[in-house]
């Protein structure tokens, strides 16, 4: 399990143990949405298809997301080169946002081979299904050079909330390396060794 440091801990392990994300939760630099290390800005994936929507009254889109991982390097990221591994692979998830203090259910993920960066994906399904009484999902990429979902040093996770609000959204997700917790600049999201 990988944790994010900061003053809200607890909360963010709770969270992340019920497999949910939070498009609120403070980062330990103060205010602002998504729950990132500096504090600010949660990926809101906006723009959609013209058609489609959530399926009411209108045609459906052929996929609910579709996008591209790409690794964003920061002072508190593990940025050194990743060679992916042959059992390499993205876990890209989609789960319904119920509330701040609610869990998220999954919905859908795909797994796909991770062969290096960017990491395109796309995700279909229906839309009315998938949305349900929500009007947001929320999309989050894992990368795990290795096989298995047990996070390790080097393994790369998008740190923000990524809020899907229509099918046929596409979106550019940043994903950060995991550092050990030990690390002298470790922030964000770390692996404890």
């Amino acid at each position: 399990m990988y944790i994010q440091r900061s003053s809200k801990l607890a909360l963010l392990i709770a969270l992340f143990a019920a497999g949910c994300g939070s498009t609120t939760t403070d980062g330990p630099g103060g205010g602002g949405n998504g729950g990132d290390a500096e504090g600010g800005q949660g990926g809101t994936a906006e723009g959609g298809s013209a058609e489609g929507g959530t399926g009411e009254g209108g045609a459906t889109n052929d996929f609910l997301v579709r996008g591209v991982g790409i690794r964003e390097m920061t002072a508190t990221t593990y940025n050194e080169e990743i060679l992916p591994a042959p059992d390499a692979h993205a876990v890209v998830s989609l789960r319904r946002y119920e509330g701040e203090d609610a869990s998220a259910p999954l919905v859908t993920e795909i797994d796909i081979p991770f062969t290096g960066f960017p990491v395109p994906f796309e995700i279909d399904g229906d839309p009315v299904a998938a949305f349900g009484d929500s009007d947001t999902l929320l999309l989050r990429i894992e990368i795990f050079n290795h096989a298995g979902t047990d996070a390790t040093i080097g393994d790369l996770v998008s740190e923000h909330s990524n809020e899907i609000q229509s099918a046929g959204t596409e979106v550019e997700i940043l994903v950060g390396g995991l550092e050990s917790c030990d690390a002298p600049n470790a922030g964000g999201y770390c692996v404890d060794p």
